[in-house]
């Protein structure tokens, strides 16, 4: 039994750390152009509820935006978001225009 969990630990944590390896590489190009810009460029929505909406003083607001917010604090870097229409962000149609897409 101890053999079958050891085994099972052993799988489980080689697949995490693969993930995040791989994770890390495919970051590359766009957290290059990130950090030379000094701006990270979030799309999100402005009527998503919760995730992001428009407050009182016309800002975005919402769970989305503070996650956003945190990820350019991390890098050290401004933030800038943009507001395409969902079906844009969805279909990935971005083309350079955003660095990062909430949602």
């Amino acid at each position: 039994m101890n053999n079958h969990v050891t085994t099972v630990v052993v799988a489980v944590s080689m697949a995490v750390a693969s993930m995040s390896l791989s994770a890390k590489a495919c970051a590359g190009e766009v957290l290059d152009r990130v950090l030379a810009a000094q701006t990270l460029t979030v799309a999100v929505g402005s009527d998503w509820g919760a995730l992001s909406h428009l407050n009182d003083q016309h800002e975005l607001d919402g769970d989305d935006v503070e996650v956003a917010k945190g990820i350019a604090d991390y890098l050290g870097v401004k933030i800038k978001f943009v507001t395409p229409g969902w079906d844009i962000i969805q279909a990935g149609q971005w083309g350079g225009r955003w660095d990062m897409a909430m949602g």
